[in-house]
């Protein structure tokens, strides 16, 4: 894959991933009585929590716009999702977790593109 396609294709991908995350954050924030406060209630998790994770959410989605930290909000968003998973599959929700798990390994895969790589040092010439 050329650098050029490489980077328009992991650009793509974060793009897609800070507004699917912000839309989630922000619909977790704001809406007290919402499927996800109903979601949290039924697992027994309390009330704050939705808003840290909602906060996480859009924190994460907002840092993928920045290129020295997007592998952070990536990162962010890899445990945000990995709780996730975790809260369904200890509910009996297992069903539910299989498209999470593919959305955490292609949040791992983007962390790593968007690691920071430094150019090499340029190579000494002997006299």
């Amino acid at each position: 894959m050329s650098g050029k396609v490489r980077a328009v294709a992991v650009w793509a991908a974060t793009a897609l991933a800070a507004v699917l995350f912000l839309l989630v954050g922000v619909l977790m924030l704001q809406d007290p009585r919402g499927d996800f406060a109903k979601q949290f209630q039924g697992w027994g998790l309390p009330d704050w929590l939705r808003y840290v994770v909602g906060a996480a959410a859009a924190a994460g989605a907002v840092l993928l716009f920045v290129p020295r930290v997007g592998w952070l909000g990536a990162a962010l968003l890899a445990a945000v999702t990995a709780g996730y998973i975790w809260a369904q599959a200890t509910h009996g929700q297992m069903e539910q977790t299989f498209g999470l798990v593919i959305l955490l390994l292609a949040l791992l895969c983007l962390a790593y593109l968007r690691w920071p790589r430094r150019a090499p040092p340029p190579a000494v010439k002997n006299p």
